[in-house]
Parts: C-alpha cells; structure tokens; sequence
C-alpha cells in the first residue's frame, strides 16, 4: 500500500507532541511493508527528498518558524497550506493520505490533493495515534479500505474503533 503522511511538523526534525507517534506509525508502516512518503517542511539541507528510516521525507517548502511570539503561527500554517497545492501537480498515486489537523489550512488542500489522487483521507489529531493507532494494523487497514470514501475522520478516544465517514 502507498502511505502519504502530510504534516508540517516531522520527527526527527521537531520534537513536539504528535511527531514521535506519527513517526512511530510510519516506521511501523514501512516495516510492514509499505510504501510511505512524509509531506513536511523541508528541515534537512540539500535535495527535496531525503530517504531515511525506510520513510521517504519530501520537503514541500523551506522551514517556516511554528510560532509568532508565543502563539502558534498562522502565518506559517497558511503557507504550508498553500505549499501542499504544489502536490495537486505531482503525479503520485496513493491509497491513503494521512494529514494532520494541525495546522489546519493543510486539511482542505490535501481533500482536493486526495480526490486527484483517489485516496482515502485520514485525519486526526496528533494525540489520537498515540492513544493506539500506531500498534493498531487492523484498525488502520480498516480505514485505509475505504478508498472511496473522501473524508474519514477517526474519534477521539476510540483507537479507530470508530469511524464516521463524510463524503
């Protein structure tokens, strides 16, 4: 299966509290055999693309600083929104896009982005894969098998028990 993973934030690059789970979950994902590409903001020096861990890390646009004084900043959550437009262009093909809910402005571009690319879209929070996802195969395969579906959106607390689709 084809993984893209989007979030503006990646593990080993930024430290925070969702980039360790979702690391965890690709490294678990690659491991089991599967193909998978983080969309993130470009932290390394050199190429775009950087294969490291058996994860394949894109950088979709150069590093922006995550705060404005000591306030998330929405500046640089609206740019790598509009970054992740690039990837309407790219001519990869996925069965599922992982994004993040954080920041915000990347979840709409990369609903457009999975539609071209007929994946199914999965979207979290970070604090959900740390609560089972990461461990959970069947839970993530269950979602990931709804490729039709244009929009999944795991509950909090359910560990991906429960899935409500919206089209």
């Amino acid at each position: 299966m084809r993984i893209a993973i989007v979030s503006d934030a990646a593990y080993p690059f930024t430290k925070g509290g969702s980039e360790k789970p979702y690391h965890a979950l690709a490294l678990q994902l690659a491991e089991w055999g599967h193909h998978v590409d983080w969309y993130t903001m470009q932290y390394w020096v050199g190429e775009r693309l950087l294969l490291r861990d058996g994860i394949r890390y894109v950088g979709v646009c150069r590093q922006l600083p995550f705060y404005s004084g000591s306030r998330r900043s929405i500046r640089e959550a609206v740019l790598f929104g509009l970054a992740c437009l690039r990837l309407l262009g790219r001519a990869e093909r996925y069965d599922v896009v992982d994004c993040s809910q954080h920041p915000f402005f990347s979840v709409p571009v990369m609903g457009l982005v999975a539609k071209r690319w007929r994946a199914a879209l999965v979207v979290q929070p970070g604090d959900e894969i740390a609560k089972g996802i990461r461990g959970d195969r069947d839970a993530f395969f269950r979602c990931a098998g709804k490729l039709n579906v244009r929009f999944i959106q795991l509950c909090r607390g359910r560990c991906g028990e429960c899935v409500r689709q919206r089209r």
